[in-house]
């Protein structure tokens, strides 16, 4: 199947980030998100095959990230949300002798679960501690947010970072 039209001939030890430009150079903004929901559909096969003993039919896990993608594009239409991002935000450390915390959660609905990520870095950008926890019964994203900020604040408390003012 030819899933990115004008890659199909390439043979090549290119890295990841040179056939995105690839992608983007020979076609429309719409071959290069063809090619990064390909890449992450088989990014996320190889993860459940790896993390999850599940073996996906290739043919069918690529279909279905293509048919998520164009789901997508028609709320993105429908929606009138077809605008492009205009600024980049970066990440910036905290000032000298401050730490910062960065936290995220995200929802597993096939498995009526979720998981939070927590990170505290020093003003350098350093990791001065990280952890994942699984949460179960979360659906509402949230509340998973909601449960990382939680388990964020307890990290620091944990390790003693959280000063009272």
């Amino acid at each position: 199947m030819d899933y990115c039209p004008g890659l199909d001939e390439i043979v090549s030890d290119l890295s990841f980030w040179n056939l995105a430009n690839l992608a983007r150079d020979r076609g429309s903004h719409d071959v290069l998100t063809t090619f990064l929901v390909v890449a992450w559909g088989l990014w996320n096969r190889r993860n459940k095959f790896i993390y999850e003993d599940v073996s996906l039919n290739i043919n069918t896990d690529v279909n279905n990230v293509l048919s998520l993608k164009q789901e997508y594009t028609k709320v993105q239409v429908f929606h009138g949300f077809d605008k492009r991002i205009n600024h980049v935000v970066y990440w910036h450390p905290p000032p000298i002798g401050c730490l910062k915390l960065n936290i995220d959660g995200a929802t597993f609905s096939d498995s009526f679960s979720a998981g939070v990520g927590v990170i505290l870095r020093d003003h350098n950008g350093d990791v001065v501690v990280a952890a994942t926890k699984v949460e179960s019964e979360v659906s509402l994203t949230v509340f998973i947010e909601a449960i990382a900020l939680l388990r964020g604040i307890q990290l620091c408390v944990q390790w003693g970072y959280l000063k009272s003012y």
